[in-house]
């Protein structure tokens, strides 16, 4: 509306100038028509010619009026049917400028989060160009590389790589969807290596082409350390498997060297133990005989050849059961035959068979019995040859003129047997080596004669039983040996006039440790 009215006004200016100059010439024409004939001007020549005029000037309003009203009614059409396409491409342009407005806004919001994200996350991260450079590093990542951001922002990631890590230094991935990772060593700024897992990823610009990489870093030294130390526990097992299986396999040699060589030496005992005792027997029985017929002095020539050749016979006889029994429980092949077995019983036995021993030496042979013994389950005649052998050593190793004493007592459900003897005793170092086979110590071979296999054979007798044997020795004091085996089947009352025949002189006495004899 204030276009057409605009125009309006326009038209009836332009209109009453041109009418103003219409009239004005129209004037002057008729002044020089009336002038060039001569005409005297009158009151009716002016009269007609004002009439003229003002149908002139009626008539050009008339025309203003009809052309300033169609230009009213061109304008108003335009008007309408311009003002709203107009009117909606005002309110778009108004809804765009503020979703502009909104869209920058949101931008400038993410911007400050990003930042703040960035700079102040707890995982070391890194803006990296695509040819290395540091656009923006955080505050982690340079604690962790002691640096200042202002300081790595002038260095690309190959500066703080270690050279030999190098060619792994930017590892980006081919497009935006996917990440990559590497492990690689980093360089302080003070030149410590750390070792470091690098997640990459790569954004795109306006024109989806690849801008930048985003890099988180983690340290992962605690890892590797725990990785190598890994790799190297592998390795150690690894070399002590191969250690092992050599040594199993060397064991598997040495016990099938070991069966091969038992099993030779059970063969060449068995022989030998037969060719020995073969004529062993009958020189036994021969000397046994003539000394039963002959009855000779033992202070005579003859006793003493014949006892001579008895002894010998007899030592020959126990040496070669050692070795067989040594070589059976070697081999596995141990047996014992069980049975009650009467303490007295066994002790008279024994020193019955070791008298003449000790007679021969000027000892004596002093037994010692506890009360109510027991009836133990053992093989007899393994009892009997440990006893025997701890006696004959005490006998051996005990001075003349001094006493071996023999004690069996009960001690809650054991029964103990001890050999005392008044000898040297026996060094410490010593002690521990005393059961071992074949040990002897230099002193004793250049003294004794014998294989050292008499108290291994007690040691092998009284496990077997499920007992135990020890010894207490102090040098000058002598050596006191104890064997202690679990009662198996309980005496009964009425058996206690039953242990023996002992001599009325040697009454039960309690038993006694270490110490002078009486």
């Amino acid at each position: 509306m204030p276009l057409a009215v605009a125009l309006m006004g326009l038209v009836s200016l332009i209109l009453a100038v041109a009418t103003f100059q219409d009239v004005r010439r129209e004037r002057e024409f008729f002044a020089d028509q009336a002038a060039s004939r001569g005409l005297a001007r009158d009151a009716s020549i002016d009269a007609a010619v004002d009439a003229h005029l003002d149908g002139v000037i009626r008539s050009r309003i008339w025309r203003g009026l009809q052309l300033a009203g169609g230009m009213f009614v061109l304008s108003y059409l335009l008007a309408v049917f311009l003002s709203r396409p107009l009117v909606q491409a005002d309110a778009d342009l108004r809804e765009e400028v503020a979703g502009r407005r909104l869209a920058d806004k949101a931008v400038l919001v993410g911007q400050e989060r990003f930042r703040l994200l960035f700079e102040d996350n707890p995982v070391a991260m890194a803006l990296v160009s695509l040819q290395g450079n540091y656009l923006a590093v955080n505050g982690r990542l340079a604690e962790m590389l002691g640096r200042t951001p202002e300081q790595m922002l002038g260095m690309t990631v190959f500066d703080v790589t270690d050279p030999e890590y190098g060619h792994w230094a930017l590892d980006l991935p081919k497009n935006p969807s996917e990440v990559s990772y590497m492990e690689t060593q980093y360089v302080t700024g003070a030149g410590d290596r750390v070792w470091v897992g690098v997640s990459t990823a790569v954004a795109t610009d306006e024109h989806d082409e690849l801008a930048f990489a985003i890099t988180t870093v983690q340290d992962v030294s605690g890892r590797k350390r725990e990785q190598d130390s890994e790799k190297r526990h592998l390795i150690s097992l690894e070399l002590h498997a191969s250690q092992i299986r050599e040594r199993y396999e060397e064991a598997e040699r040495l016990r099938r060297t070991l069966e091969d060589e038992n099993t030779r030496r059970k063969r060449f005992l068995n022989v030998l133990s037969h060719e020995l005792r073969t004529p062993l027997t009958p020189i036994l029985s021969s000397g046994q005989m003539l000394e039963e017929l002959l009855r000779p002095d033992p202070r005579s020539g003859e006793g003493r050849l014949l006892a001579n050749l008895l002894s010998g016979a007899r030592t020959l006889k126990s040496r070669i059961d050692d070795l067989v029994d040594q070589a059976s429980y070697e081999a596995g092949e141990y047996q014992l035959n069980t049975e009650p077995v009467d303490i007295p019983a066994i002790l008279n036995d024994v020193v019955e068979l070791l008298r003449p021993e000790a007679d021969n030496r000027g000892q004596l042979l002093e037994v010692e019995v506890g009360e109510n013994l027991p009836i133990i389950e053992a093989d007899s005649k393994r009892l009997q040859q440990a006893l025997i052998n701890l006696v004959s050593n005490a006998l051996k190793f005990g001075p003349d003129e001094k006493p071996v004493v023999i004690r069996s007592y009960s001690e809650g459900d054991a029964v103990v047997f001890e050999v005392r003897d008044y000898g040297p005793g026996i060094p410490r170092q010593y002690l521990d080596l005393l059961f071992t086979p074949y040990f002897r110590r230099e002193h004793d071979r250049r003294q004794h004669r014998g294989l050292g296999l008499g108290l291994t054979i007690v040691k092998q007798i009284v496990e077997s039983h499920g007992g135990e044997v020890k010894v207490e020795s102090r040098p000058g004091e002598g050596a006191l040996f104890s064997i202690r085996l679990p009662v198996a089947v309980p005496r009964p009352p009425n058996i206690a006039g039953k242990q023996g025949d002992w001599p009325e002189n040697l009454p039960p006495v309690p038993p006694k440790s270490l110490g002078s004899p009486n």
